[in-house]
C-alpha cells in the first residue's frame, strides 16, 4: 500500500482562515474558503505531519498458554510515547496564546514589511494584551497594528516602496533602507518565489552608519 503523503497548515493573509492541505499542492495557489481571497500555499507553514497509518499486519494467533509478562527495559517505548507528546505538544503550542502570538510576530514582520519597522516578540505581546483588555477574542493583525501605534511612538505607517524597490528596516535603528528588488532566477515568476530562496547580503546603514542585512539576491539567480 503507498503511503499517504503528509499535509500542511497555514493561515489566510486576509481573514486568518486555517487551511490544511496536501505538502505537494505547495507553491500552487488557491481560493480561501472563508473570504475567497486568492491565497499561495507555502511549503513551511507549518511542520508536516504524515498520517497515521493502520497496521496492515494480521494479529497473531493467540497462544495456547498466555506467555509469560516481558521485561521491559526502561528504554523501551520512550520513542513512540515521545513522539507522540512531540505532536501533541506543538499542536497544543499553535493554539496557545504564545504560538499565536509568535506567529502574529512572523505575519507583522513579513506581510507589511513594506509598510511598519520590524518589531519584536516583547512589542507584539504588549500589543496583544492590551487589545485583550478590550476584548475576550483573540487579536486580528489589523488590531494589533493600531495597539502597536498606539503603544509605540515610533511605529508609524510608511508608504510602500518605489516600484522595483524593497522596504527593509535597520536591525540596529529600524530606520526604513529601500533596496532593489533582486532578478527572478530564470523561468520562476515572483508569485513562485519562496521566502527561503533569498540571500540576505551586508550593507551599511544610511542612518545609523552601522552593518545590516538586506534581501540582495535569489538562489539559483
Amino acid at each position: 500500500m503507498e503511503s499517504e503523503q503528509p499535509f500542511l497548515k497555514c493561515a489566510c493573509d486576509l481573514c486568518g482562515q486555517r487551511i490544511e492541505y496536501p505538502a505537494s499542492y505547495a507553491g500552487e495557489s488557491t481560493t480561501c474558503p472563508a473570504c475567497n481571497a486568492e491565497i499561495i500555499l507555502p511549503a513551511l507553514a507549518a511542520v508536516a505531519v504524515p498520517p497515521l497509518m493502520p497496521s496492515t499486519s494480521p494479529p497473531p494467533p493467540l497462544p495456547a498458554q498466555p506467555p509469560p509478562a516481558p521485561i521491559e527495559s526502561e528504554d523501551e517505548g520512550v520513542d513512540d510515547q515521545e513522539g507522540h507528546t512531540e505532536e501533541q505538544d506543538y499542536f497544543d503550542y499553535l493554539e496557545s496564546e504564545d504560538g499565536k502570538i509568535d506567529e502574529q510576530v512572523e505575519r507583522l514582520n513579513f506581510d507589511w514589511a513594506n509598510n511598519y519597522r520590524e518589531v519584536t516578540r516583547d512589542e507584539v505581546k504588549r500589543a496583544w494584551h492590551h487589545v485583550k483588555s478590550k476584548t475576550d477574542k483573540a487579536p486580528e493583525t489589523t488590531e494589533l497594528l493600531d495597539a502597536l501605534e498606539e503603544l509605540l511612538e515610533d511605529f508609524r505607517y510608511h508608504s510602500p516602496a518605489r516600484a522595483g524597490y524593497q522596504m527593509f528596516y535597520c536591525i540596529h535603528c529600524r530606520g526604513g533602507i529601500e533596496y532593489p528588488f533582486p532578478p527572478l532566477p530564470p523561468g520562476k515568476g515572483e508569485n513562485y518565489i519562496k521566502y527561503e530562496d533569498a540571500i540576505w547580503i551586508p550593507i551599511v546603514c544610511p542612518h545609523c552608519g552601522k552593518q545590516t542585512e538586506v534581501m540582495g539576491k535569489w538562489r539559483d539567480a
